[in-house]
């Protein structure tokens, strides 16, 4: 028995020292900046989400080329040339189609994130143009219509 309980003992201290040593080269990463994106793809890969680079080569479109008309017409193409009847792939036309979604959602997101910038900037814009209002009063200072406020007590 004493055999059996010194083996156990060296597996655990083999697996506790890379588990250390992993964890060291974790944090490490994290404090070069790489933690961010790492945690994004890791995030992605659990939830079962695609990247939107992974979309693009799978549907073999350009960013520059990226609308919703061409996104769908790539779709569409690849979907029929799977075609399961025809001896397709069940799992490619999956992943045409998980493609397509993560490149809408992408596009409307960055299309979103565009009209914001310009409702933004427009909004800088008009207000540097008009009055500046003037500064609001502290809540004390500040006079209610129909309430009044008690007076402070003068210490005697």
């Amino acid at each position: 028995m004493a055999i059996w309980a010194r083996v156990l003992a060296q597996v655990v201290l083999q697996f506790g020292n890379v588990f250390v040593r992993a964890f060291g080269q974790a944090l490490e990463q994290a404090g070069r900046g790489g933690g961010k994106e790492a945690a994004q793809q890791a995030t992605r890969k659990v939830m079962g989400k695609m990247s939107h680079k992974e979309a693009l080569k799978i549907l073999n479109i350009e960013e520059a080329q990226l609308t919703h008309a061409e996104i769908t017409k790539r779709f569409e193409k690849l979907y029929q040339l799977n075609q399961i009847k025809q001896g397709g792939s069940y799992f490619l036309q999956c992943k045409a189609e998980h493609a397509k979604n993560t490149l809408n959602e992408y596009l409307s997101e960055e299309l979103q994130k565009k009209e914001q910038s310009q409702n933004s900037n427009n909004s800088s814009n008009n207000s540097s143009s008009q009055d500046q209002q003037p500064p609001i009063q502290p809540y004390q200072e500040r006079e209610f219509p129909g309430q009044e406020f008690p007076k402070e007590k003068q210490n005697k």
